[in-house]
């Protein structure tokens, strides 16, 4: 796993009656809970990687574990991490494009028994692979 591969974020624990609750402060709406602490760091690592791929790894800065640890004094601040290249979602289903071409191409193309759909695919990664604005997650994607 290289090091980019990785991406941690700060949680709070917060010790309740029966149960640890888990709070993300940097990613709005990423909670989790556990009966335990060792649960509530599992769930916790579930909650960052269910996070990641819902927003497509398009995550805010991480404050400091000091930070977050200062303005929450009464809870136990915990660096969570996961390996991101795990949770990278690809849809397998295929879509329909329509196209066209100029008839003395597609001419040709047909002739040499062209696959429309494979040529179209591998200029689309070559293309979207030199794009100087493509996420870190984008080019994962092409990656796998």
């Amino acid at each position: 796993m290289r090091a980019n591969d990785c991406i941690g974020y700060t949680a709070l624990f917060t010790n309740t009656e029966n149960k640890y609750l888990v709070e993300f402060p940097d990613l709005v709406g990423c909670f989790s809970q556990g009966d335990t602490l060792e649960e509530s760091l599992c769930h916790a690592q579930e909650a960052l990687a269910t996070y990641y791929s819902e927003k497509k790894g398009d995550l805010p800065p991480a404050s400091s574990l000091e930070t977050i640890q200062n303005a929450n004094p009464n809870s136990i601040a915990q660096i969570v991490a996961i390996d991101t290249t795990r949770y990278i979602a690809k849809p397998l289903r295929t879509v329909k494009k329509t196209l066209t071409v100029p008839e003395w191409l597609n001419d040709l193309a047909e002739k040499y028994h062209v696959n429309f759909s494979k040529v179209l695919r591998t200029a689309l990664v070559s293309h979207l692979e030199n794009l100087d604005s493509l996420s870190a997650y984008d080019k994962r994607m092409l990656n796998d």
